[in-house]
């Protein structure tokens, strides 16, 4: 039943890549408009709805909007009606909050910062675990652990975009290991111990509004456990998150 869990996860992220990079038109009004920004003067910007079929370019007044969201992550900030400030780092700096790792007794956060390309991020984790019922969830339990995820955007940046990557995860938990002897004095061995994991990661961002996003993230990779009585001390793990996201400047 798991396998079959990430594959659809798999289907679904590999589904949605490269289908969603426009820009968003913030107006004053509260409206937002999807949209491709072909050109934007001091006082004017001319657009195409995004899906239009007919193509058509429209205009709107510079101090009807707010401000103008470009699908590679950068930022045009309008003030005073008239002048332009152009912010690219705006909403680069990314906290998460990973919802799903609270059904496997983790609090987990991180930090992101998404280079002013809008191309790639670094991510830092930070997880702790917490006592609970692990017998349905494998051999080891987390009690911390940190490290680096490289993430790449191929689309850039916009409301719904794709991205995968390497990470490094290094800490310490439980492991719990069983011989083969059932009758044997040391049929059981629980420890707590160092481990390190290498994986992949596969997620989907949406971001209805420039300061939030949702993330869907599977990773798949190696684990090694630093134990004498593990009977594989590398084995193929692998992970499924979903988080909520703080964007800021």
């Amino acid at each position: 039943m798991k396998k079959n869990y990430l594959i659809v996860l798999v289907l679904l992220i590999s589904g949605a890549i490269n289908t969603f990079a426009q820009d968003y038109i913030y107006l004053k009004t509260g409206d937002k408009i999807a949209a491709i920004v072909s050109e934007t003067t001091k006082t004017s910007t001319l657009y195409t709805e995004f899906g239009s079929p007919s193509g058509e370019m429209k205009l709107v007044d510079n101090k009807d909007i707010k401000l103008i969201a470009f699908a590679n992550g950068k930022v045009k900030d309008f003030t005073d009606g008239s002048s332009i400030k152009s912010n690219d780092g705006a909403y680069n700096n990314l906290i998460a909050y990973h919802l799903a790792d609270l059904i496997i007794n983790n609090f987990t956060i991180s930090y992101e910062r998404i280079f002013n390309n809008g191309k790639m991020g670094i991510q830092i984790p930070l997880s702790i675990g917490y006592s609970g019922d692990y017998q349905e969830l494998g051999d080891f339990q987390n009690k911390f652990y940190t490290g680096v995820n490289l993430n790449i955007y191929p689309t850039g940046q916009g409301q719904w975009r794709y991205f995968l990557g390497p990470g490094l995860r290094v800490g310490s938990g439980r492991y719990e290991s069983y011989n083969n002897c059932y009758n044997c004095y040391d049929y059981y061995h629980e420890e707590d111990l160092f481990y390190f994991k290498f994986h992949i990661n596969n997620g989907i961002m949406f971001t209805p509004v420039p300061a939030l996003s949702l993330v869907a993230e599977l990773s798949l990779g190696i684990r090694y456990v630093d134990s004498k009585y593990a009977d594989e001390k590398v084995r193929t793990t692998g992970a499924f998150s979903f988080n909520m996201i703080y964007r800021f400047q």
